[in-house]
């Protein structure tokens, strides 16, 4: 089975979280090959951490 799109749903507010999972692997599954097109939704309380954190 080939892997042609993914879809990451982000919904926590938690800032490691955002840092260790959402963010980091969406920074290297498609230079890696692991799929060939990826799109980050911000959903729920994600929303709010994106808007005040600058470094997110």
């Amino acid at each position: 089975m080939i892997k042609t799109k993914l879809l990451i749903v982000w919904t926590s507010q938690d800032r490691e979280i955002a840092l260790k999972l959402p963010l980091l692997y969406g920074s290297v599954i498609l230079e890696r090959g692991y799929w060939e097109e990826a799109h980050l939704m911000i959903w729920g309380p994600s929303i709010k951490l994106v808007a005040e954190d600058k470094e997110i």
